[in-house]
């Protein structure tokens, strides 16, 4: 998702980082470094070149949070991964249009995921998921983000300003805010364009679900361009569910220019709960329509698998059906 505004300057502010921990999926730099290495938990020491205390760095990708110190890295990364990737070089950023978004970007950013999570009576929470990967030399890279956050609702809209949010955390405890309630939303997912085709993508929004569940919520929310398909058809195989359209507007390089142009945003949901319940609300059910009816028409296994795989391969979410054949058939 990247709105207009998350391209304009916004009200930077200083943050100490957030308690966490030993038991939290989220770690900060200092409680990775001070613990061993757990596969899939994050927690790994990082420094500055690459240079991490010895033992305590494995070859992969691993994910962890970043810290306000991290920002400005995941504007440079933001930056990269939606504005230079670009087959044509005449429509590429100049030096001075990349270092102005990094600027903003890395403003935006602290005023959103910095300064959020010490207002609002604890209510407001947020986070910067980074996938790094450390070679066999211990030299890291880092090859992804994705931005999740508690922003105020009203209805099935989200209120996805600053000026919102903050008039929100003002507003805590008073009877003002109660027609609105907050919702996780995802934002700014990237990957570098030679890093994608790797299921990065996948693992970050997977890590984004995991923590909202850490934070007491049943469902995740995202807006994406209508006009992105890639990216909406990667979220429908993830279970998420198109809710709504909203006209809004957006920076875009056009003939090597930055210009505002307007875009459709669609609100996309996927619901957090046990099972059935998250199966039955996240399903594509005219598809599971017809995937059920043909399935049904095959009783043999090997032509079962066989029908799920070109479903899969043409880009249709099957789960839901193959969860149902393996647990009632």
């Amino acid at each position: 998702m990247r709105r207009a505004e998350a391209m304009r300057s916004g009200l930077g502010g200083g943050t100490r980082a957030r308690a966490v921990t030993r038991n939290s999926f989220l770690r900060t730099r200092e409680a990775r470094a001070a613990a061993p290495r757990v596969p899939e938990s994050g927690s790994r020491g990082r420094s500055q070149g690459g240079n991490g205390p010895p033992g305590r760095r494995k070859k992969g990708l691993d994910v962890y949070e970043a810290e306000l110190g991290d920002f400005q890295m995941v504007s440079n990364l933001l930056v990269e991964a939606f504005y230079t990737d670009t087959k044509d070089e005449e429509n590429n950023l100049s030096a001075m249009q990349r270092r102005g978004l990094e600027r903003d970007q890395n403003l935006d950013l602290r005023a959103r995921y910095g300064r959020a999570t010490k207002e609002g009576k604890g209510l407001i929470r947020s986070a910067i998921l980074v996938a790094g990967e450390v070679d066999g030399e211990g030299s890291e890279r880092d090859l992804g983000c994705v931005a999740l956050g508690t922003t105020p609702f009203n209805g099935d809209q989200a209120q996805l300003s600053i000026r919102d949010l903050y008039s929100y955390t003002n507003r805590a405890g008073s009877n003002q805010q109660d027609d609105v309630e907050l919702r996780p939303v995802v934002a700014n997912l990237a990957v570098r364009p030679e890093a994608r085709r790797r299921g990065i993508a996948k693992k970050l929004m997977s890590r984004c679900e995991r923590v909202c569940a850490e934070w007491g919520y049943q469902e995740i929310w995202l807006l994406v361009e209508k006009d992105n398909p890639k990216a909406r058809r990667l979220y429908r195989k993830l279970g998420y569910k198109e809710r709504r359209e909203e006209e809004d507007d957006s920076y875009k390089l056009v003939e090597g220019k930055l210009r505002q142009v307007d875009v459709t945003n669609v609100y996309m949901r996927k619901s957090l709960r046990p099972f059935p319940v998250r199966q039955v609300e996240n399903a594509d059910w005219p598809r599971v329509a017809v995937v059920a009816a043909a399935l049904a028409l095959s009783a043999n296994p090997e032509v079962r698998e066989a029908f799920l795989a070109l479903l899969t391969r043409a880009g249709i979410d099957t789960s839901i059906v193959e969860d149902l054949v393996s647990r009632f058939l």
